[in-house]
Parts: structure tokens; C-alpha cells; sequence
């Protein structure tokens, strides 16, 4: 079977997947991963070979664009300390326990040997992370240090892969030059992905076609990607900077209609990459065991399993006493203080589980080359893949099934009620404004009827955002309910009509698209009342 045919098979796949996973209500990654193990125990070889290059080039920038873009960047600058303290800090903290843990595990094995193994396994998933918080329920600040942490992580792990290769490959060791290239590889990323996005910026304020800029949004972070790597500097701290840099300005960049046509192109490329990327992690299991007899696989996989409980309790052990000082030093320049009581204390632990390891970690041990400079093998090369392999597959399936009901058990929910009174006093003010606009700027340029009717839609609007009667509210609420039921006559009338056959489908499709404007509106409003309904209950 060709590789393109597979490829069409699997994405079917996927699509069956989640929805066996919305059925079960289990998170779609782990799902997806043990569908990719169970095909792969099936299997004398793996259906599709997972290419390094293909993953840092097709699969990577484009998701960690899409992570960084929806990232607030000022939640992101809020708890940036933490960010780079599990960023940086963690990934070297976990890579030097690997090594320590693989050369008892493994005495022949070096340090540099075990260190390269530790840089590969040390960082958790952007895409792990995102995947397996979606639609739990938890505080947005939980949320904002994972997706950040695994945003920048990937860059500081590569930079120790980079390190701990070379000497590897020369057996020559410069602690001096890690911190400089350190420095120099990250530093020189977000400068060019900082310069990118400000060019970028100028471009799309003189397109106005929704299609052209959708597509130029998918090929801007593989391009800034492939020329931040040609420059030998980070090429995920390019994309992950110019991500964050968009996200901020894209309030002023981009009309409506390219903001919805994005959206939705952008839900269908990250559903099809995450879902590929999972399944794919699974297929590799028959190309990673033959190379070892049922003896050698039985001790690996042992060793993966030891070493995939260092990778977690290291960031358990990390994670802690980080958060006390972090809130220590917090309390002590604000006046406003962090309790440290048992939710404190459930919050850090949430933090601390969900240490996911994803596709990065996979391709980058598989990227390990074949030999070194003088020509011998590479030293334990296929003990170093297997070994992450198990690593990723242990803390998926363990923090991605795990991680639901610990949130649950703790009773860890994001309080929305603050967050809805915000947007609540925000809709007053503008509408507010509105209405002193229309009452101050536009009377010579519209009739008194039209602007009567103007404010009356306003101050509708603004009575529906801000009541709090419960009959007012109940009254609109069956407006709404009226409203839809006539959207879904319009919907099946349209139909019949185009089965008949006798109007011309361009003008169809246009009443359609307003009919779809409005119920998009309602279906809206009433996602506001669900919010509020679980603040009451």
C-alpha cells in the first residue's frame, strides 16, 4: 500500500477516533495513541515511517502558530517567571536526573549519553498540553503556564540536544559555549520572529481578500521556521515569538470575515496535525522492537518505564517548592496576597501531572544520526529511541487518563464569575458609548427614524447584557428560544425550496448565509446563559 493511501486510511481513522473518544468521553490524544499501538502490535512494520524533518517542518510550526496565537500575551507576560522557570530550569533539572538514572540503569552508557537521552524526554508536548486541557474545566492561570511552558521548552531541550550531540559526534565538551549558544541560538529566534511578524503586520494591512490572508497565515510559521533554522538559531522561538506578536495586533490586522474563515480553517489543520501526530507516535512501535530480542525489549522497556517515573517526579520535585518561592516573592511586592491553603496546594499539583511527552520528543531521538565522526555506530542509538518512545507513551496515557479525574477529585473548577462581570461592565461600556455616539456624532448624517431605530437595537442589546431580573431574563430568553425555532423553519423551508429545483442556487446560498449570521448570534447568547448557569449551580 502507498504511502498517500495510508495516509487517506488514517485520516479516516482519526475521524472514527474522536468520535468513539466524544462517546467514551475520554481526551482524543490518548485515544488516538492507543488506536496507534493496537495497529502497530497488528503490524511487521510500520505502516508510515515517521521523517524528523517532516515533523519539524509540516507538523511543528504550524501548531505551535496556532498555540502561541491564541496564548495571551498578557497572561503570558503575567506569569512569565514561572513560564521560564519550567521552560529552562525543569527541562536542564529533568535531563540531568535522566542521565543520572540511565547510567545506573545502563553502566556502560556515558553521561553525555544519558544527558542526550534527558534533553530528548525532558520537555512536555505544546501539543500534548493543549490537547489534553481542552474542555477541562480548570483555572485559566493552570492553563497559561502549560501551553506557555511547552511553547518555549521545545527551544531550550533542542539547544541541550544540539549540545550533548556534538560532543557526542566530536567527543570534545565545552561547558563554556552552552550558555553562550544558549543565548545566541534563543535570543537570535525571537528577534527574527519579531521582525517577521512586524513585516508580516505591513503585509496583511494592504490585503484584504479573507482567503489570501487564511492561506499566508498556514505558510508563515514553515517559512519562519526553515529560515531561522537555515541561520542556525531557534526555529521554534521564531515562530512562537511571531505568534505571540500577531495574537496582540490581530484585534487591528484582520476584519470579520477573515477572523471567521480563519477560525474555522484553522480548527480543521490543527484537528488533522494533532490527530496525525498521536496516531503516528503508536505506528512506530514495530520499526522500534525489531532491533532487539524478547529479552533485551523486556529490560528496555523496564528501563523506560523507571526513567518515565524519574521524568515525572522530577517535575513534582521541581514544581513545588518553584511555586512557594514564586508566591513568596509575589506576596511580598503586592498588596493583594496568595493564600497558600489546600486549593493552592491541588492547583500546584495539577501543574506538576501534567508533565505530557508528545511528538517532539520522538522525532528528535529518531533524528539521532547512524554514526559518529570516526565512523563507529552511534552509542546506544536504538536503546535511546525505544526508551523515549516508552517514556512518551508512559506519561500520555498516564497524566492524559488520569489527569481528568484528579481535576475532578480535587474539585478544581476556574471560577467564571469574575471573568462574566468583566465582560459585563465591558458590553455596558461600549454600548454606552454607542449610544452617546449615535446621539452626538450622527445626526447629520442619518434620519431621526434610522437613528431611532439604531438606539432602540442598542439599548435592547445593552438591557440584555446587563440585566439581572430574572423575569427580564427569562423574557428574552424565550425571545431567543422563539427566534431559533424560526431560524430552523427558515433552514428546512430553504430545503424544499432548493429541491424543487426552480431558483438559482448563488441566491440561495446568500440566504443562507444570513439565516447562519443569525442563528451564530443566538447560539452565542445562549452559550452566555450555560456560563452563567454554572456560576449558579
Amino acid at each position: 500500500m502507498h504511502q498517500l493511501e495510508v495516509l487517506f486510511l488514517l485520516m479516516s481513522v482519526i475521524i472514527a477516533v474522536n468520535l468513539l473518544a466524544i462517546r467514551i468521553k475520554l481526551p482524543l490524544p490518548i485515544v488516538l495513541t492507543l488506536t496507534g499501538l493496537l495497529i502497530g502490535l497488528f503490524s511487521n512494520r510500520a505502516l508510515i515511517e515517521v521523517d524528523p524533518e517532516v515533523v519539524f517542518l509540516i507538523f511543528l510550526p504550524p501548531l505551535l502558530f496556532e498555540a502561541a496565537h491564541n496564548v495571551s500575551w498578557q497572561e503570558f507576560r503575567e506569569f512569565r517567571k514561572t513560564i521560564l522557570t519550567l521552560a529552562i530550569g525543569l527541562v536542564i533539572f529533568t535531563a540531568l536526573c535522566v542521565a543520572g538514572i540511565s547510567t545506573y540503569l545502563i553502566p556502560d552508557m556515558s553521561i553525555m549519553a544519558g544527558l542526550l537521552l534527558g534533553a530528548i524526554v525532558a520537555p512536555p508536548d505544546a501539543v500534548a498540553a493543549t490537547s489534553a486541557t481542552k474542555g477541562l474545566n480548570i483555572p485559566k492561570h493552570i492553563i497559561t503556564i502549560l501551553e506557555g511552558e511547552s511553547l518555549v521548552n521545545d527551544a531550550s531541550s533542542l539547544i541541550l540536544y544540539q549540545f550533548t550531540l556534538l560532543a557526542l559526534l566530536s567527543g570534545k565538551v565545552s561547558l563554556i559555549h552552552l550558555p553562550l549558544s544558549f543565548i545566541v541560538i534563543s535570543g537570535g529566534g525571537v528577534l527574527l520572529g519579531l521582525i517577521f511578524a512586524i513585516v508580516l503586520t505591513k503585509i496583511l494591512r494592504k490585503i484584504k481578500d479573507p482567503t489570501t490572508i487564511t492561506v499566508i497565515s498556514l505558510l508563515f510559521p514553515m517559512v519562519i521556521y526553515i529560515v531561522a533554522e537555515e541561520l542556525h538559531i531557534s526555529g521554534v522561538l521564531a515562530v512562537v515569538s511571531s505568534g505571540l506578536y500577531l495574537s496582540w495586533y490581530s484585534f487591528s490586522l484582520i476584519n470579520f470575515q477573515t477572523r471567521f474563515k480563519m477560525k474555522e480553517f484553522w480548527d480543521v489543520v490543527t484537528f488533522i496535525l494533532n490527530g496525525m501526530i498521536f496516531i503516528l507516535i503508536g505506528l512506530q512501535l514495530p520499526s522500534l522492537v525489531k532491533e532487539f530480542n524478547n529479552h533485551q525489549l523486556f529490560l528496555l522497556i523496564v528501563d523506560g518505564i523507571i526513567i518515565s517515573l524519574v521524568v515525572i517526579f522530577a517535575r513534582i520535585i521541581w514544581i513545588f517548592p518553584m511555586a512557594l518561592i514564586n508566591i513568596y516573592h509575589y506576596n511580598k511586592k503586592n498588596h493583594e496576597k496568595i493564600i497558600i491553603d489546600k486549593n493552592a496546594i491541588k492547583q500546584i499539583f495539577v501543574l506538576s501531572w501534567a508533565g505530557m511527552r508528545g511528538m517532539v520528543s520522538l522525532a528528535i531521538a529518531l533524528a539521532l544520526p547512524l554514526s559518529i565522526t570516526n565512523g563507529s555506530a552511534f552509542p546506544y542509538r536504538n536503546e535511546i529511541i525505544l526508551i523515549a518512545f516508552t517514556v512518551i507513551t508512559v506519561t500520555l496515557l498516564l497524566h492524559g487518563l488520569t489527569l481528568p479525574l484528579i481535576i475532578k477529585k480535587f474539585r478544581i473548577k476556574h471560577d467564571l464569575s469574575a471573568s462574566i462581570n468583566t465582560e459585563k461592565e465591558l458590553r455596558h461600556d461600549i454600548l454606552n458609548k454607542s449610544i452617546s455616539y449615535i446621539e452626538n456624532e450622527m445626526n447629520d448624517n442619518y434620519p431621526p427614524n434610522t437613528l431611532k431605530e439604531l438606539k432602540k437595537k442598542v439599548a435592547d442589546e445593552l438591557k440584555f447584557r446587563t440585566s439581572q431580573d430574572d423575569n427580564t431574563r427569562e423574557e428574552e430568553q424565550l425571545l431567543l428560544s422563539a427566534i431559533k425555532e424560526l431560524i430552523n423553519f427558515q433552514q428546512e423551508l430553504l430545503i424544499d425550496i432548493q429541491k424543487s429545483n426552480n431558483h438559482p442556487t448563488e441566491i440561495l446560498r446568500r440566504i443562507e448565509e444570513d439565516i447562519d449570521v443569525l442563528n451564530l448570534a443566538i447560539n452565542h447568547k445562549y452559550h452566555k446563559w450555560h456560563q452563567n448557569d454554572q456560576i449558579k449551580h
